[in-house]
């Protein structure tokens, strides 16, 4: 008879061949999203469109709408491969950071991926420019973006935060740490080690301006090397953002 350890270890190198691989990606980046008119009206006019690009031109980036729990997402023009149910229903506080640690998880066990970037429906993404900041970045102890600063606290805006593999893990092992009775980007950063010195800038729509030229404006915040556009009037955003969304998604997103 053979030795137990010899069954074993075939037993092992079995589930090890029935076990599929894991999708390998570059880049995973992960929309905080959630329904109603105006972020409805985003997704249409532009994620879903920015989706099909990148999904085209680019297999070493995926993108995940990270929704709340019990949202229906059958009616949107969005592939349930690009589609994660959170168990975790939406909120601001604590909703946002528990539906992040959540896909942290998800997506740890199903992807081998080099970097995440988490971001939120009402930023718009330069896809050479992107290409180009996540090629730069460090693949190792990694946490950057567009700063700022709370009670002398130093945090990664949450409409873009960089973070490598290792520093995913490290959130998921300290969750028990975090405090979710405070905005996620700032418990986050409450948790880290240090922030990630970084090139990366982004451009705000953000004061209800309304650029006639809108070409002429995309193409400027391109040649100045934007990869990030947040685009969240405080006003008429249905009118004023959606408007943005359409034409930058027109010029550079469909042919």
């Amino acid at each position: 008879l053979r030795p137990y350890k010899d069954f074993q270890n075939i037993n092992d190198n079995i589930v090890q061949l029935i076990q599929p691989s894991k999708q390998k990606y570059d880049l995973i980046m992960i929309v905080i999203a959630c329904r109603g008119k105006v972020y409805d009206e985003i997704m249409k006019q532009y994620w879903s469109k920015f989706i099909n690009f990148v999904e085209r031109k680019d297999k070493k980036i995926k993108i995940l709408m990270l929704f709340g729990k019990d949202t229906k997402t059958s009616d949107l023009n969005i592939h349930e491969s690009n589609i994660i149910i959170s168990k975790h229903k939406d909120s601001l506080k604590p909703g946002i950071l528990k539906k992040t640690i959540d896909c942290f998880e998800k997506i740890d066990k199903q992807y081998d991926y080099n970097k995440v970037l988490r971001t939120n429906l009402s930023s718009f993404f330069i896809y050479d420019n992107l290409k180009k900041i996540s090629d730069t970045l460090n693949g190792e102890n990694l946490y950057c973006g567009i700063t700022g600063s709370v009670n002398k606290q130093r945090f990664v805006s949450g409409a873009g935060i960089w973070l490598s593999t290792d520093n995913v893990r490290y959130i998921i092992d300290n969750q028990h740490k975090l405090s979710y009775n405070i905005i996620d980007d700032v418990a986050i950063s409450m948790i880290m080690k240090s922030i990630s010195e970084n090139k990366t800038k982004r451009y705000n729509i953000t004061d209800n301006k309304q650029y006639s030229e809108k070409i002429h404006l995309i193409d400027d915040i391109i040649n100045k090397d934007h990869y990030h556009i947040r685009i969240k009037n405080p006003k008429d955003r249905l009118n004023i953002d959606i408007e943005y969304f359409k034409k930058f998604t027109q010029y550079l997103y469909i042919y």
